[in-house]
């Protein structure tokens, strides 16, 4: 989650709309020409835009303060092994340099960027789901996790990333470094089967997946990391739990039916889908720490009314995780 200060600076640069933007342009042009329509979709880690030209893409940059190069060809070499297996991902393409990632010097600094061919199909919303998508989507992520078994890119593990989250949180946050020291004990001493464990999405939600017929396209690796497979599980369905550890319905017959999908591409035991509170109290401690961190600036000076109203329900975010974190402790589901 990129910090607000760089936001509210790049989108007063854009139009009256914040559909376009003259750095989104300049950086689109490493790959494209003139004619290329380059248009907002969404922001969050990473810039993100549509770009139609001769066929459509996806163009992606976030500044040199929140993502390496190296970080980012990791993610792009997992892309190109998953697509050689089998996987309908979206992948890079080339710019007119050769490489797959552009380091471009900006007015707001250095952006590294990465455009991405457009897959076919339509995004989804959760609460249109019906049965049958469940399992589809349960599926997809089961072969996915097939191809990604012996995957072996530069990718962070969870322990690295876990002390990554540790260095975001301050001392007074101690219901949440408790949560945290309680994940970070269980999955130290967590015994995974060899094919139990592996590269995992990290955000295999609705937002990051094209639908068409009965295949699933995917997008977005950026948080990919190694954990156990069950991670993801926990992961994908945040939102038919509402991202509380306390909503968790193993009797849901919507995770039965994403399971049973999952489990027609990919065994899964019983034990591994008992870990799912862990993982979902992880996706909230990764939440809260970057959220944390993008605030910490504190409010801008003539801070446009978007980005105080954005300021605001983040901090309400946080407060609802400190409150959640106390009232249920995670090792009360386990």
């Amino acid at each position: 989650m990129m910090k607000l200060s760089l936001m509210a600076a790049f989108f007063d640069m854009a139009d009256d709309e914040d559909r376009y933007s003259p750095i989104a342009n300049e950086i689109a042009a490493r790959w494209l020409g003139p004619d290329a329509d380059v248009t907002h979709f969404r922001s969050s880690a990473n810039f993100v835009f549509s770009v139609a030209a001769k066929k459509a893409y996806f163009l992606r940059f976030s500044h040199e303060s929140e993502r390496d190069i190296s970080h980012i060809e990791a993610e792009l070499d997992a892309i190109e092994s998953l697509a050689e297996r089998g996987i309908r991902v979206a992948r890079p393409v080339a710019a007119k340099s050769g490489g797959r990632v552009e380091r471009v010097e900006t007015a707001l600094g250095v952006f590294h960027a990465v455009l991405f061919a457009g897959l076919p199909g339509e995004h989804r919303n959760f609460d249109d789901l019906h049965e049958a998508d469940f399992k589809r989507w349960g599926k997809a992520l089961g072969k996915l996790h097939v191809a990604s078994l012996d995957l072996d890119v530069d990718r962070p593990s969870w322990t690295e990333q876990l002390a990554g989250i540790r260095r975001l949180i301050p001392a007074e946050e101690e219901s949440a470094l408790s949560e945290l020291a309680y994940v970070e004990q269980w999955l130290d001493g967590l015994d995974c089967a060899p094919d139990e464990f592996g590269l995992i999405h990290f955000d295999f939600e609705m937002d990051n997946l094209l639908w068409q017929d009965d295949e699933v396209g995917i997008v977005d690796f950026d948080d990919c990391a190694y954990y156990p497979f069950a991670a993801d599980i926990a992961l994908a369905l945040r939102d038919l739990w509402e991202d509380k550890v306390a909503l968790i319905d193993f009797e849901d017959e919507r995770l039965q039916t994403f399971v049973a999908g999952y489990r027609e591409a990919k065994a899964l035991s019983e034990e591994g889908l008992r870990h799912l509170p862990l993982f979902m109290r992880l996706s909230n401690l990764v939440s809260f720490a970057r959220t944390f961190c993008s605030l910490a600036e504190g409010p801008l000076r003539q801070e446009p009314v978007w980005t105080a109203e954005l300021r605001q329900k983040w901090a309400t975010g946080l407060e609802d995780d400190r409150r959640d974190f106390v009232e249920s402790p995670v090792r009360l589901f386990v």
